[in-house]
Formats: structure tokens, sequence, C-alpha cells
């Protein structure tokens, strides 16, 4: 169960095709129960509302209402059911977790809760007090409706703790795996290396803000002005104009052949991931550069410090550091090649034994496991 078909790479980033790909080999069948479609009037009517709510200095959540979820998650009821499912994984769906009608173990993942959207993130910012409370209504339901909730970081997990009653025990942290379709080889990314003396900064996102892209020109102009051969390749956004060696490159479909293999040379020329987000569930990027072998610099921010490990792979600063402090870190590692050769391997290690989405399907399948034993157990009794 997703918002959007998971067999679409674009569908969130990739996050669903990815665990499909990697869970059907590990189950008898895997069956994708949709939510219905929204129509046409009821998505102009709440375009209507959205703006309309803004004009009034405030934004609204209409995708939320009670009657419209209602509606929609029948279809996902009545498919579990003609498919005889044996369980149900709810992949970013709170809204429909908390108002689907199911008899079978429901396991609810996240990347975060409604407490680590609000007022983080542009679109769930300055809400009408009703929008806000429905949408920690949902998150609070989603938990306590469902067996079991994981999510990719302990900054989310604790949320769901703290705030929402999520029992400890039935809470579990598995961090993201890779959404590249083949990664490469280990021995082509230990190859890397900065012993040319170039830096080649890579920053992947859509929102230029958001994911910290003022920051990272400034620390461009920096390294330039220490007399760094640095330069950056921008992907999925268009940063302002600048005299600084900044290459722009538009969306990349990876399922297009030809976006494919560009994306791949990016990540065989970068020598870091810089992305110092403002605000992050967990940054599934993170996991590709590891897979790639190429250290990402990151702020310890949301979920972050799930993603990249302080000198294991990358470096995790403090979420107040600037351009200076960014720079500085930089510098430190082109100096040292033996550290970051080292950092390269270890990078590599970290996406091979957590950054994986075959370790994060076992990890869910044993939790599903445990709870299709108790349930078992509980009916021999």
């Amino acid at each position: 169960m997703s918002n959007g078909d998971p067999t679409d790479g674009r569908t969130w980033s990739g996050v669903p095709t990815s665990i499909l790909k990697h869970l059907e080999p590990m189950v008898d069948s895997v069956v994708y129960l949709p939510a219905g479609s929204v129509p046409s009037r009821r998505r102009k009517w709440e375009g209507c509302r959205k703006g309309l709510s803004r004009a009034l200095g405030h934004r609204a959540l209409p995708h939320f209402d009670r009657g419209h979820l209602a509606r929609r998650v029948d279809s996902i009821s009545d498919a579990a059911r003609r498919e005889s499912v044996d369980a149900v994984l709810g992949i970013t769906v709170d809204q429909f977790i908390a108002n689907v009608d199911l008899d079978v173990p429901l396991i609810h993942h996240s990347d975060t809760t409604f407490l680590g959207l609000e007022d983080w993130y542009p679109e769930v910012t300055n809400l009408w007090p009703a929008a806000s409370r429905r949408g920690h209504e949902i998150t609070r339901e989603a938990i306590r409706r469902s067996d079991h909730s994981t999510f990719p970081s302990r900054w989310a997990a604790n949320q769901a703790i703290e705030h929402y009653d999520a029992a400890p025990d039935r809470t579990t942290v598995i961090p993201y795996g890779c959404n590249l379709l083949n990664p490469p080889a280990r021995d082509v990314t230990l190859r890397r290396n900065v012993e040319t003396g170039a830096c080649r900064l890579l920053f992947i996102g859509r929102d230029w803000i958001r994911k910290g892209g003022p920051l990272v020109l400034e620390t461009l102009r920096i390294l330039r002005d220490r007399g760094i051969d640095a330069s950056l390749t921008v992907v999925g956004t268009t940063p302002p104009q600048t005299d600084l060696p900044v290459e722009t490159i538009g969306f990349l479909n990876q399922q297009v052949t030809e976006d494919l293999e560009r994306y791949r040379s990016l990540w065989r020329e970068a020598t870091f991931l810089f992305m110092p987000s403002r605000a992050e569930t967990f940054g599934a990027v993170y996991a590709e550069a590891a897979a790639n072998g190429v250290p990402s610099i990151a702020l310890d921010i949301g979920g972050v410090g799930d993603a990249v490990v302080d000198g294991e792979n990358g470096r995790l600063l403090p979420r107040e550091s600037d351009a200076e402090s960014c720079a500085r870190t930089i510098s430190e590692l082109l100096d040292a090649p033996d550290a970051y050769e080292r950092l390269v391997r270890s990078s590599r290690d970290r996406y091979e034994t957590t950054l994986h989405w075959n370790v994060w399907c076992t990890s869910t399948l044993a939790i599903l496991e445990g709870i299709l034993e108790d349930r078992k157990k509980a009916k021999i009794r």
C-alpha cells in the first residue's frame, strides 16, 4: 500500500519501487493495494480550497478530510480481501492506514511523523488549527491501528514514541537503502582518490533552499578563494546565476537509458556529495552516495544522522555549521588522501551492511513473521 504506483520510479523518490524490487524475491507474491482515485472535480476543489486558505494567511490539508479518505480506502480493503493477502505493508500512507478496515497484520512505515513535517516543510507550515489537529490525529491513529511501526531514523522513531504513544517494543528503526537501479561494483567505487587536486562537489535535489543550496555556493566560493580547484554539479534544480564554476543539470530519470548513464557518470566524477539540508527526514541520496563510495558532507538535522554516520560514510557537521566550517572540513580531507580513501572504503562498507534494501526488507519480514507467529499462538490458546 503506497500513495502512487510502486512500479513507477518517480513515486516518492523511488522508495516504493526499490522496496518492491528487493521484496518480491523474498516472498510468495506482492500485491499492490491502490487507494481509490481522486475525481477531477475533487482535485479542482482541493486546489481552490488551498488557494483560498493561502490568501487568508494559512494552509489547509483538504486531502486529509475524513469523508474523502473513507471513500478512497474502500478499494484498499476490498483488494486485500479479494487477493487474500496475509499481511499489509503501508509505505508513507498514514492517512490511509488511519482509515482502512483490515483483518490481517499491518506494518506501518513512514520516514517521519506529522510532528516532523509541520512548520519544517513549506507545504505543512502555518496551518489552520483544525488542519494541524487533523494531521496529528492521523499519525496517532495510524500508529495505534498498526501491529508495528518502522522508521528509517531514530529521530522519527523517538517522535512516534514520545508524542504519539507508540510502544517502544513495536517501533523499529531500519535505515533506507540505495535507490540506484544497478549500483556499481565495489572495486569500481574504491578507485576514487583526491590525488588529482580537483574537488568535484555534487548536489542532488529539487528544493534548492531546503537542501542547503545557498550554503553550498558560499562554501564553493571559499574553497576557490583558497586556491582549491573546486566545482559544483547541480542535479534536479536550478541554482541562482553565479560566476562560480557550476554545471546545472535538470531532472534525470533513471528509467531512461541516457539519463541513467549520465547519472552514473556524475557519481564516478564526484569527490563529495554535498547536500547540507536544512530540513530532512532521512535523505535517500546519502545511501546512493555510499553505494558509489562517495563520502557525504551533511548537517546533523532531522533523520540525517542515520543516513550519514560521521567518519563512516562522510562527515556529519553540527546543524549550525556555516560555510567556513564546511570548507574547512572539505579542505582537511583533500589534504589527507589516505583519510579520504579510508572514508571511500567505509562509505561503501556502510552501503553493503546497512544502507541496502535487502537489509531493509529482511528486517521488515522478520518483524512480520514475528507478528504472524504471535497471532498463531494466540489462536491456539
